[in-house]
């Protein structure tokens, strides 16, 4: 969880504009994911804390190797959901391996 909290004050004085743009192997570090295509157990969760009805989608933050922050950009406020520190909420295919 150190690396969440380490992560969230390093960007903490970073516009959204800038972490929208930082890059890693070619695709954006940071961005949304729609609802309705996360997995099945993620969507569960988020219906189990009452967060399925907010928006369509939801923010993700790579902060580093595997780890991801996940929650809901309201107002220029972000609003953490869950950290997942092994990247097994929403597993996704290794590239250039």
């Amino acid at each position: 969880m150190f690396e969440a909290f380490r992560f969230m004050a390093d960007v903490a004085s970073t516009s959204w504009g800038e972490l929208r743009q930082q890059m890693t192997v070619g695709r954006q570090k940071h961005h949304e994911h729609r609802i309705g295509d996360l997995p099945p157990q993620a969507r569960a969760r988020l219906e189990s804390l009452q967060l399925d009805d907010i928006g369509d989608s939801i923010f993700r933050f790579r902060t580093d190797g595997e780890g991801r922050l996940w929650g809901f950009a309201v107002g220029g406020v972000f609003y953490v959901v869950w950290w997942d520190p092994q990247h097994k909420e929403y597993p996704t295919e290794k590239s250039h391996t």
